[in-house]
């Protein structure tokens, strides 16, 4: 799938005061208020926040949609401890980047060793993540080139950031292994501050656009933005339709005012087919709803459509409840 050049910014939206559950099918047998949990992200990223904006929407809307469901967000690791704990049981839902809800899906990447989940089912999706490589501009980083014999984070273990960077790598001849400095693994939050006191030279994260931990280290010190630009993206998007080209737009952070070049995907919230159909069609039928709201929360929701997030990025089949809603409300045939 090529997506289009959409433009979604980032803000932190509200995600506290609401407490960590897991809830298991016995559990939601036995009690009149019906527990699940969101898989998200680092704290200080675009799942986390997007993740706190569903579960809002799922709680208020108790009383108007008469269900007794209660939605709390968990912070994780990333997109494929995410997927891991998904097929584990761990997690009842969570966010992930649409191109490992592929691989997941298919057995591939990350995931070949494991094999396919088949199981894995599509609710919806939300922002467009952007691939940002940020470094410190002292650090003489202009091209992807640049990044041979630097410090580098390429995330935490298991993290999506981590299966990106080293895919990105892979095309550019970079390996992580013999050309970086260091391949070092700090979280989202940590990264900005590291690299701003000089720790690390650069960082890759792929996330909504504008992201708080970017702008964080755009407004301390004088970062560079790298474009991907050239035959090397080109390839990448030839030979993995899940992606698309993307850019990030001018002015999106301090010191840039040109338009940088790189590829996104869609930030997707899935399950599996065990899930509960009443929680899939109550939670889609209250974000649906909420649409407007959601929007007006944050600069990364506002060019979020209805038609887009039922099909943008789904690479599985729709879990029945969201399908439910999605007919009901004519979103999809």
């Amino acid at each position: 799938m090529k997506s289009k050049n959409l433009v979604i910014p980032f803000a932190i939206a509200v995600a506290a005061a609401l407490s960590v559950a897991s809830t298991s099918q016995t559990a939601v047998a036995k009690s009149k208020r019906v527990l699940f949990n969101i898989g998200t992200a680092g704290i200080t990223g675009s799942f986390w926040a997007t993740g706190g904006q569903v579960c809002n929407l799922v709680n208020k809307s108790r009383k108007k949609q008469k269900h007794t469901l209660r939605c709390t967000v968990e912070s994780t690791g990333g997109s494929v401890s995410n997927l891991r704990s998904l097929r584990a049981g761990d997690l009842d839902l969570i966010f992930a980047q649409s191109n490992l809800e592929y691989h997941s899906y298919n057995g591939s990447g990350p995931f070949k060793k494991s094999g396919p989940h088949k199981d894995l089912r599509f609710v919806m999706s939300f922002t467009t993540n952007r691939l940002h490589v940020v470094a410190r501009k002292d650090a003489g980083i202009k091209k992807m080139a640049d990044l041979k014999g630097k410090r580098v984070n390429t995330g935490n273990p298991g993290s999506g950031t981590e299966t990106t960077a080293y895919m990105v790598f892979k095309y550019f001849g970079i390996d992580p292994k013999k050309d970086l400095a260091l391949d070092s693994k700090l979280p989202s939050r940590e990264q900005s501050k590291a690299l701003c006191d000089g720790k690390i030279d650069a960082f890759l994260y792929p996330t909504a656009v504008p992201v708080a931990t970017i702008e964080e280290a755009a407004n301390t010190c004088d970062v560079n933005i790298v474009s991907l630009e050239g035959p090397e993206l080109d390839k990448i998007l030839a030979d993995r339709d899940y992606f698309g080209r993307v850019k990030i737009p001018a002015g999106s952070y301090r010191g840039h005012d040109k338009d940088i070049v790189t590829f996104g995907y869609a930030a997707a919230l899935l399950t599996t087919k065990d899930l509960p159909e009443e929680i899939g069609y109550h939670l889609t039928k209250a974000v649906m709803n909420g649409f407007e709201k959601i929007k007006k929360t944050a600069p990364m929701f506002s060019l979020m459509e209805r038609k887009s997030s039922a099909t943008f990025g789904k690479h599985v089949p729709y879990h029945p409840g969201a399908e439910k809603y999605y007919k009901e409300s004519g979103l999809v045939k």
